[in-house]
């Protein structure tokens, strides 16, 4: 919600105890129109185009963008501002987020001398932490310069991220202590261990402490994403056998139980990567191993498969490559034909070494 903008009003009227005021600031506008009152005075309001940053706790916390256009009403009493309207914005960057566009519906509270303020928010075309969401709602109140959230559901195709918690922010940084926090689709159901801090400034978003668990699977995280010299690190553990039904790693038999590392490092937009993983009898569609231990390295373009080894009985495969200059810097998705199509666009690379002991028995596949 913004406040008047200090300027000279550049049409006033007054008649009766009613008065107009229109002012116009770095291309927006906004008008007033209010009648005197026994403890103040009421009226309306209506802005357009009005840039984001004349809000001065909004500028105090780095908020840009653009209010489009808001309407409602306005009151004076008991030392207060007090306000109502539905408000709307777009391409807006404000704590570690972007929105393409946004809805501020039912505001309701006062304004001045600090704010409290409950409203139903509504995103669309939203990116946080890389990841894009298509639509995200909540129900919101806006306190001195702390927002809780209540409710908030964030939809990314058929994903689901729900979020329940307070963002409050400083001159310099923001800081997010979350009470609820899960994520679940047709193929996973994860929960985060309360509680979920994160903090964020002008260069990134820090983990400061996440943990989450998807029945006896458990993953735990920090670091920071989109800092230049920071460094993120997630682990985790997947174990099985209890796949849901509707899963596509039910579907094709993928069970086992896996431990994985991965460290992430390096400028955004420019990062590396390791990953260090083993399974314990993996298994897809059927055919099962004793153990597959992983260790890869990456960068824009290139995959270097340190070292990759199979098991079974007392057979071995041994495996390890590089694949390099890729036609596209990354897969456009995690899966493994997506991951297969990227590889093959490689303009370099071979696996140097594959030996495989004379007890392995390929009948078993």
């Amino acid at each position: 919600m913004s406040t008047p903008p200090r300027s000279r009003p550049s049409c006033p009227r007054a008649v009766r105890g009613r008065s107009r005021s229109t002012r116009t600031r770095r291309g927006g506008a906004f008008q007033l129109d209010g009648t005197t009152t026994p403890t103040g005075w009421s009226g309306t309001y209506a802005v357009q185009e009005l840039p984001l940053d004349e809000w001065p706790d909004g500028r105090a916390s780095g908020i840009h963008g653009m209010l489009q256009q808001a309407a409602g009403t306005v009151e004076a009493r008991e030392g207060g501002l007090f306000v109502t309207g539905d408000l709307a914005g777009r391409r807006t960057d404000w704590l570690g987020l972007t929105a393409e566009g946004w809805r501020l519906e039912g505001v309701s509270g006062r304004l001045l001398p600090t704010p409290d303020l409950g409203s139903l928010a509504r995103l669309h075309g939203v990116m946080f932490l890389g990841i894009h969401f298509d639509s995200v709602a909540t129900g919101t109140r806006l306190g001195d310069r702390a927002l809780e959230l209540g409710g908030l559901q964030a939809n990314a195709g058929d994903s689901l991220v729900r979020v329940d918690g307070t963002v409050s922010w400083d001159r310099a940084t923001w800081r997010a202590s979350l009470s609820h926090a899960e994520a679940h689709s047709s193929q996973f159901h994860w929960l985060a261990d309360p509680p979920i801090d994160l903090r964020g400034d002008a260069d990134g978003v820090t983990f400061e402490r996440l943990e989450a668990h998807d029945q006896d699977a458990h993953a735990d995280g920090a670091g920071a994403v989109g800092s230049a010299g920071r460094k993120l690190q997630l682990a985790g553990t997947r174990a099985g056998p209890r796949p849901r039904a509707h899963r596509p790693a039910a579907r094709v038999g993928l069970a086992g139980r896996a431990d994985v590392r991965l460290d992430v490092h390096g400028r955004a937009g420019d990062p590396r990567w390791e990953f260090e993983g083993q399974a314990h009898q993996p298994t897809w569609s059927g055919h099962r191993g004793d153990s597959l231990a992983l260790s890869l390295r990456g960068a824009p373009s290139t995959l270097d498969v340190r070292a990759s080894t199979f098991r079974l009985d007392d057979g071995m495969l041994r495996v390890h490559g590089r694949f390099e200059r890729t036609e596209r810097p990354w897969p456009d998705s995690l899966t493994g034909t997506a991951v297969l199509r990227w590889l093959a666009g490689a303009q370099g690379g071979a696996v140097r070494r594959a030996p495989i002991s004379s007890r392995f028995a390929a009948s078993r596949w």
